[in-house]
């Protein structure tokens, strides 16, 4: 970032779980998220060649590559496809704030003032309220 040079790269991300509880069991199936970038631009897909160990050692290499035939391989590798970025791809990169006015600042106070005077006369009114209601009538 900032234009400092990538020196290094990411070559393997492996998922374990926790607890046996975690694992995912046969028939099952989970997603994994990965962040990563700057993606390249001179290519149309990204292949990435899986390997699945089970509890018991097993290993299932998910590292296939798609046929030119249309038929889809016994244990295909994951494919990202890379399309151009559209409007509605765009992030922002700053969130826009409106600017607070002096206007802003007066009408706040304003009814800050106003707000503080209508409780102070709701509590003069309610104190009034008990002490009428103390005295004894006569």
């Amino acid at each position: 970032l900032g234009g400092d040079a990538v020196s290094e790269v990411v070559s393997a991300v492996t998922w374990t779980a926790d607890t046996p509880e975690d694992a995912i069991k046969p028939g099952e199936f989970d997603e994994f998220n990965i962040s990563l970038g700057p993606l390249p631009s001179d290519v149309d897909t990204l292949t990435f060649k899986a390997l699945q160990t089970y509890a018991n050692g097993e290993v299932v290499r998910w590292i296939e590559a798609a046929r030119t035939d249309d038929a889809e391989p016994e244990r295909p590798a994951p494919v990202l496809m890379l399309t151009a970025p559209t409007e509605l791809d765009a992030i922002p990169t700053q969130q826009e704030t409106p600017a607070v006015t002096k206007s802003d600042l007066d009408d706040a106070r304003t009814l800050g003032t106003v707000g503080i005077v209508v409780g102070a006369l709701g509590l003069l009114t309610g104190i009034t309220a008990v002490v009428a209601a103390r005295r004894p009538r006569s």
